[in-house]
């Protein structure tokens, strides 16, 4: 059902804007909590703030430093002498640039099948496949917050 009020519809599309793949929450789950009373809870808020400067810290300190490391390596011109920047295409980020393997064997040539996988993608596979787990078993894991 569509959000009459203007404020609770601009405050869910500022708190999830629209990404390449679409909404990260969807709004009939959203949307009704922003019409509840609510109260503030010190420690939520807390709880709240640490994740969110842990989040901040590894996007700016963490990844914005490697990535001062990654455009010197990919503008090497070693690198693109040899040709070990290749694209591969991800689920999520489209064509992803990769760094190619340095092995170059005549005989045995790298073959790529797979983009790096998601965060968690192949965890029911791994452990149903390698570990024996049963689909119920993981059901089970992923209801107590194991997973």
């Amino acid at each position: 059902e569509p959000e009459p009020h203007f404020g609770y519809f601009a405050l869910y599309v500022v708190y999830f804007p629209q990404l390449v793949a679409g909404p990260i929450e969807r709004p009939g789950a959203l949307l009704p909590q922003l019409h509840e009373e609510q109260k503030f809870d010190a420690e939520c808020f807390r709880d709240g703030m640490r994740w969110l400067l842990s989040g901040f810290f590894r996007k700016v300190v963490v990844a914005d430093f490697c990535g001062i490391f990654v455009d010197k390596v990919f503008a090497d011109p070693q690198i693109r002498a040899r040709q070990m920047q290749i694209a591969m295409e991800h689920s999520l980020a489209g064509s992803v640039p990769l760094v190619a393997s340095p092995l170059r064997l005549s005989a045995t040539p790298v073959h790529y099948r797979q983009a790096p996988p998601l965060l968690g993608e192949h965890t029911d596979s791994v452990l149903m496949q390698r570990l024996n787990f049963s689909p119920e078993d993981i059901a089970r894991m992923r209801a107590s917050g194991i997973l």
